[in-house]
């Protein structure tokens, strides 16, 4: 579920992602993962 999350927040919904532990409460952070499909034509 947690990489369906990702996936989706990082790719079509552009979304800010929240960590939230006991210690520090809860904090924006920034998640690096960036993914690309590029296609690519064979040649003849």
């Amino acid at each position: 579920m947690t990489a369906v999350s990702i996936l989706l927040g990082k790719t079509k919904y552009h979304t800010r992602f929240v960590q939230s532990t006991r210690e520090k409460g809860g904090e924006f952070v920034i998640i690096p993962f960036d993914i690309s499909a590029e296609y690519i034509p064979q040649l003849v």
